[in-house]
């Protein structure tokens, strides 16, 4: 069996780590904190009301290289994550201040990229065991189930605000976006091109948010559902990666740089952008909004 790699593009353009703590920051003031010191579900407070819609999503910094960590949060309490340990990706969940570690995945080969179902009750995640694909198993790691069967990588995953429809990447030639629902049927390709798309994100407005090389470097993109409207977002000359939506849908988070860079805050109805983290030595992982609009989570190079 072929071991696919993840986000080919960013394990040769972006650093390796070989630790990458996950954090939380403060939208407003940019306060860091460390996963140990994470507040939990009732300090966050409730969703914001613009949030209704999505009843619970999480809040993820996703992996993007076999040899990162990623973070995920859910309205259970938890966060679940991937890292690299033993020569293989797994996945793990744990307590919003550090405690209660879990292992989820035991795949020789590897199991990445996972994200909460909306009611926190699933993980969607890319694995390979047999054969490499999206798959969805219950919070505690039992009842697995693969959901993709054309034997590629299908990850990163990113649910829909309702749950029943996920955003991922698929293999064509090249990589694209795809759609699936969460029973693996009525699978759609959005992207069509000869560029590197990946890292989706889907807004509380209907749209995806996602990665693409198509300009040269790396910016940001939304698209519709349908796989129309395609809209550039950010025009930088330097990559823009690693979209999260705000919980309206309003804003997007994302890092910006090379080797290191920063996290920056941006309104999509224009304006300028604000930075978030202020550690240009360092550089930032994917980071995803909290339910609730006031933290976000991203893992950082230690």
């Amino acid at each position: 069996m072929t071991h696919h790699t993840i986000t080919p593009r960013r394990t040769t353009r972006h650093r390796p780590r070989t630790r990458a703590p996950v954090f939380v920051a403060g939208t407003a003031a940019a306060i860091v904190g460390s996963l140990v010191a994470a507040p939990g579900d009732a300090a966050l407070g409730v969703d914001i009301p613009e949030r209704r819609g999505m009843s619970g999503a999480a809040a993820s910094a996703e992996a993007t290289t076999a040899n990162h960590n990623s973070g995920d949060r859910a309205r259970n309490g938890r966060l679940t994550y991937d890292v690299l340990f033993r020569r293989s990706t797994q996945v793990f969940t744990i307590g919003a201040r550090g405690r209660g570690k879990q292992q989820l995945t035991h795949f020789e080969v590897g199991a990445f990229h996972p994200d909460w179902t909306p009611n926190g009750r699933r993980i969607v995640f890319g694995g390979c065991r047999d054969k490499c694909g999206l798959r969805i198993m219950r919070a505690d790691g039992t009842h697995k189930r693969l959901l993709t069967h054309d034997d590629s990588l299908a990850a990163p995953p990113a649910l829909e605000p309702s749950g029943r429809r996920i955003a991922y990447l698929c293999e064509d030639g090249d990589f694209e976006i795809c759609t699936i629902r969460r029973d693996g049927s009525h699978r759609r390709q959005l992207t069509h091109n000869d560029v590197v798309d990946y890292l989706p994100d889907w807004s509380s407005t209907g749209r995806i948010g996602y990665t693409s090389t198509v300009d040269g470097d790396e910016e940001i993109y939304t698209i519709k559902p349908n796989g129309s409207d395609r809209r550039q977002v950010t025009h930088n000359s330097t990559d823009d990666f690693g979209v999260s939506f705000s919980p309206s849908g309003a804003r997007i988070v994302y890092f910006n740089g090379g080797t290191v860079g920063d996290l920056y805050i941006k309104p999509l109805a224009g304006g300028p952008r604000r930075a978030v983290t202020h550690s240009p030595a360092r550089g930032e992982g994917v980071p995803s909004w909290s339910p609730n609009g006031r933290r976000i989570c991203y893992d950082q190079q230690h």
